[in-house]
């Protein structure tokens, strides 16, 4: 991890139900994320999103981190900046202990963000959501790679990990001109395949979330269907199967 980008797993099982039985589990998690890096509390936190995007949620991380003791606010991230070495909230004039990303990655890449990027990188600040694990794991072209045999076998995937694949992994391909083996196993034009088997076919575009652009084409005429996958091929987007 560069700088102070913290890569926090909380391990749960099936039957772990904290969140249940205690509300506030997620927000106490985040604290603990700090705690386990300074080994004490935090002061000052920020949920991070950027230009209203990803709000679906924060408002209730910021009321639970307040409910616990926690100065919290919901914060732009062209807002977060770097003050005497720390990570500093210019709406609040405040420097801050910890942040939870809330953001398309994708977004860090405007100018305008790069001191969101150097207070990351360079301050005692715990930012939690670390940013390579939305990077590569939101993205739902993972999905295509374990999706596919020949990409597992690459991966060396073991017999127990095809079996939970098989399982729970939908037929997933990254829309490109060429071929591929399809839900049957055999050979197909992916294109031509898209367009004859629409009706049982979702397109999804890769880095989005909350059915942000996705297509059902038995909800589509067959020429818009059509156009929309001539605009799959400009930007990374999956074809799935769809399961009913």
């Amino acid at each position: 991890s560069a700088g102070s980008a913290t890569e926090t797993i909380f391990e749960t099982s099936a039957t772990d139900y904290s969140l249940i039985t205690d509300p506030r589990g997620f927000v106490r998690a985040l604290v603990a994320a700090y705690r386990s890096r300074h080994g004490d509390e935090p002061k000052r936190a920020r949920v991070v999103n950027y230009r209203g995007m990803y709000t679906n949620e924060v408002h209730h991380i910021v009321r639970g981190l307040n409910d616990i003791g926690i100065n919290a606010r919901l914060v732009d991230a062209a807002k977060i900046a770097v003050r005497d070495g720390q990570a500093y909230d210019l709406e609040s004039a405040e420097p801050l202990d910890l942040i939870y990303n809330k953001l398309d990655p994708l977004a860090l890449m405007t100018p305008e963000l790069a001191q969101y990027l150097t207070a990351w990188s360079t301050t005692p600040a715990v930012f939690v959501n670390p940013l390579s694990s939305q990077w590569l794991l939101e993205d739902k072209t993972s999905i295509a790679v374990l999706s596919d045999p020949s990409c597992r076998n690459e991966l060396a995937m073991t017999d127990a990990e095809n079996e939970v694949i098989d399982a729970v992994v939908p037929w997933t391909r990254l829309v490109r001109d060429g071929h591929t083996t399809g839900p049957d196993g055999d050979q197909i034009d992916l294109l031509e395949f898209a367009c004859a088997e629409q009706r049982r076919m979702v397109l999804k575009p890769g880095n989005a979330s909350r059915g942000d652009g996705v297509i059902f084409g038995y909800r589509t005429s067959p020429e818009e269907w059509g156009r929309e996958l001539a605009r799959a091929l400009t930007s990374p987007h999956v074809l799935q199967e769809r399961c009913v």
